[in-house]
């Protein structure tokens, strides 16, 4: 923050903490609400509604400290779900039984756990799947996967998922931050989809999403 505080930014942010700190900085702007999904869900956060608006037809899955599941077919947003996140999981066993060592095991993808400590981790992985998998054959829609342990999820998952850790860069949300940062900034009019004009922004302006 103090290094881009006297440029002109515009972000997004679920961050209470650093929010409030935010708003104090003249230069930035918070584009949250140019983000605009179909959907009757309350209080979703701008994370969601973000990667929400990535995708038309999938079941987008965040695994972070929480995981939260959407569902989005033709680009209405269906509802989710929110789950423990694993290290949240693990933290909760660690303070029931702090003998055991939880950290990640060994890879044994087609192996059934024998010990205590696999067990659970792997356990936490599998019912996630199970899970999935059922909403999968409900709703008939692609799993695309993200957030910090994504990656770990897709080398143990048997699913056929999509893993995109970058997905914050999809076509559709990044034109969206750079058409609205365009129109803020007013130096130029909205670029439409059809237009194969370069987009150029300020040298010293940022985006962060």
């Amino acid at each position: 923050i103090n290094k881009f505080k006297q440029n002109q930014v515009f972000y997004i942010s679920v961050n209470q903490r650093y929010f409030q700190e935010l708003k104090k900085l003249t230069k930035w702007k918070n584009i949250a609400n140019y983000f605009q999904i179909q959907t009757d869900y309350k209080n979703l956060g701008i994370d969601r509604i973000a990667l929400i608006f990535s995708q038309e037809n999938a079941i987008l899955v965040d695994l972070g400290t929480a995981i939260t599941i959407d569902i989005v077919k033709n680009s209405k947003h269906l509802g989710g779900y929110i789950l423990l996140g694993k290290n949240s999981t693990l933290e909760a066993f660690k303070n029931k039984t702090p003998h055991l060592n939880l950290n990640q095991p060994e890879n044994f993808k087609n192996s059934l756990p024998q010990k205590t400590e696999e067990a659970i981790y792997f356990g936490f992985f599998h019912q996630l799947e199970t899970f999935l998998e059922g909403l999968q054959k409900k709703y008939q829609l692609p799993i695309i996967i993200t957030g910090g342990d994504a990656e770990e999820f897709f080398e143990i998952s048997n699913l056929n998922l999509e893993l995109k850790k970058d997905i914050i860069f999809a076509d559709k949300l990044f034109f969206l931050a750079l058409n609205t940062i365009f129109n803020l900034l007013d130096t130029t009019k909205a670029i439409s989809d059809d237009e194969k004009k370069p987009l150029k922004i300020r040298s010293n302006t940022n985006a962060i999403i």
